[in-house]
């Protein structure tokens, strides 16, 4: 009986979802001419986006290597641009940012990494922004992988240490970079 009531309930909760009606808010597009600048229309320079609210702030942030590196602050509600991010002193790779991830909402951290194609000749770094306004900081700087890393950046928490993971779209690898602070 009991697992006749978990199959329903699993089956209902599945139900709801899968029927989930989604309204879209904004639209930036080559179709509707509101394309931004700092987008391209012809190419894929447009590598990572992550969604930050912190303090009632609701924000998106999204890598533009159109002109390198930039990265974009949306207001989420409105899809209007606010600015960039600070981005002096980043570089290497073979794009200088690649991905960006945020943290969980009691903080106003952000985590960017570029994209090399072997870190032995071009490090693989991860930076940190404290805030909005403040510069990046170098938090993870390697030189021993010699494939492609930085496809995609990732952040988590263990026992409160950190952990930054970085996968690559074409060689099956994964690293965790593990902190103790």
């Amino acid at each position: 009986m009991k697992k006749i009531l978990l199959i329903l309930f699993l089956v209902n909760i599945l139900c709801n979802y899968s029927n989930a009606q989604f309204v879209r808010i904004w639209e930036k597009s080559d179709a509707l001419n509101n394309l931004p600048f700092w987008f391209s229309p012809t190419e894929t320079r447009e590598r990572g986006i992550t969604f930050r609210a912190f303090n009632g702030n609701f924000r998106l942030y999204v890598i533009s290597n159109l002109a390198e590196p930039t990265v974009i602050i949306l207001d989420a509600i409105t899809g209007d641009s606010l600015g960039t991010l600070n981005t002096q002193g980043i570089e290497g790779g073979l794009l200088f940012l690649s991905d960006i991830c945020s943290l969980a909402p009691s903080t106003n951290k952000l985590y960017a990494c570029n994209l090399t194609n072997n870190a032995t000749i071009s490090h693989f770094k991860v930076y940190v922004w404290e805030s909005d306004t403040s510069a990046p900081q170098l938090l993870v700087e390697d030189s021993l992988s010699a494939f492609r890393i930085g496809d995609h950046l990732n952040f988590g928490f263990e026992n409160g240490n950190h952990h930054y993971i970085t996968a690559s779209s074409n060689n099956n690898k994964i690293v965790d970079y593990y902190s103790y602070d």
